[in-house]
């Protein structure tokens, strides 16, 4: 929405005649849509006030978004009427003092009243600014993404965030931020269970595409190996089977999957995601120790039978007739079973699974490290798994 330059009249200003009149209007139009009419109110007050709208917005918007009640916004609006440093100001609101450089177009959040320890890093705070992406771009995007890492307590990682080039662009999607914090954790853990399954440990000289496909893998690996509910029964569909001389071998972990794949030469590796989600099930058909195919089973739309969809020798060969004839065999000796179609969706991922691999030996030590306390909701498996939806979109940049 465009406003039209308009001016207000500033009263009882310690520092201007009354009659002098401050614009606000191109100001205003910095500022969030839906906090303009507090901006204005706020820079009404006196000649001070609006003062802090362009010396130091994220004061004037912390005293904007605390209630009227608050001790610490009645001590800054003192501290504001009695023209006393910014860094005065800053202390009684708690924020940085850095955060004195950022425009107005940083702010479409309100702030959050706790940091985490890496913000009041002066080491940090000499560095971060220098990453702020112009007004033109998203230094909101970019604040957001810099103050989650923190209150995560790591100050590396949202330096190494904070550097990217893609904040200068207008159009950027929140960046999830959680799943990359869990990458830079663990890397730095290798001892931890779920760290094992990691390809890559974080480096700072990994671009984002890259390290936004690792992570995602990474946490894929943890969801399939550590995080599955055990079932309580075998399931046609989880077992060995034998047909004549031929096993059909499920493929129930993320590192039976990528051993098939390196083994038979093909993609299969990168399934994992498939079989995490529950869109399919994978099986190695076998002749003793020689591997004579790989084959992917769906669910298919038609009735919602389990069906083959791919079947595949070495290094994505045509497999021979006699293959084929076992696997459709095998496939329909499952199917006579008495519930095996309910049967054929893998098992459902665990909270509390993911909690004991992930959040509570992340948790635990990330508080000692710097975490503030607004960071530890803990994420269910279900949102997690909307995260990593997300930051697939990352991964061409």
């Amino acid at each position: 929405m465009m406003l039209v330059p308009f001016s207000i009249r500033i009263d009882h200003s310690p520092s201007r005649r009354p009659d002098d009149a401050v614009p606000i209007g191109a100001l205003l139009e910095r500022f969030s849509g839906r906090m303009r009419g507090r901006v204005a109110a706020f820079a009404a007050i006196s000649a001070r006030h609006a003062d802090l709208l362009t010396s130091f917005p994220a004061a004037a918007l912390a005293i904007i978004g605390r209630p009227a009640s608050d001790g610490t916004r009645a001590e800054a609006m003192t501290l504001v009427a009695d023209g006393e440093p910014l860094a005065a100001i800053a202390s009684v609101l708690g924020l940085p003092l850095w955060m004195r450089k950022l425009p107005p177009e940083a702010f479409s959040q309100p702030l959050p009243q706790a940091f985490g320890a890496p913000v009041y890093d002066p080491a940090f705070a000499s560095r971060i600014v220098t990453t702020c992406p112009p007004s033109s771009g998203r230094p909101d995007r970019w604040l957001q993404t810099v103050l989650e890492a923190c209150a995560h307590g790591d100050g590396e990682l949202a330096q190494w965030l904070g550097s990217k080039r893609l904040f200068a662009c207008r159009r950027v999607p929140a960046l999830p931020v959680l799943p990359l914090v869990f990458y830079a954790w663990f890397s730095r853990h290798p001892e931890q269970p779920a760290a094992k399954l990691m390809f890559r440990p974080f480096d700072p000289k990994l671009g984002l595409g890259r390290a936004a496909m690792i992570t995602r893998h990474w946490l894929m690996r943890v969801l399939q190996d550590l995080c599955l509910a055990s079932e309580t029964e075998p399931t046609p569909w989880t077992q060995i089977a034998r047909i004549g001389d031929i096993e059909v071998v499920p493929l129930s972990t993320s590192g039976a999957i990528i051993d098939e794949g390196t083994v038979m030469g093909s993609c299969v590796g990168t399934y994992v995601v498939c079989v995490v989600a529950g869109d399919c099930r994978l099986y190695s058909i076998r002749d003793g120790d020689l591997r004579l195919a790989t084959m992917e089973v769906r669910a298919c739309e038609s009735g919602g039978l389990p069906c083959i969809v791919q079947l595949k020798g070495p290094r994505n060969a045509p497999v021979s007739e006699a293959v084929s004839e076992v696997a459709a065999d095998w496939l329909l000796s499952r199917l006579k079973i008495r519930g095996s179609h309910s049967a054929f969706r893998s098992g459902q991922h665990c909270d509390k699974a993911f909690q004991t691999a992930i959040w509570e030996p992340f948790a635990g030590r990330s508080r000692s490290e710097g975490g503030s306390a607004r960071s530890q909701k803990v994420p269910s498996v279900a949102e997690i798994m909307t995260m990593l939806a997300a930051l697939k979109g990352f991964e061409r940049m």
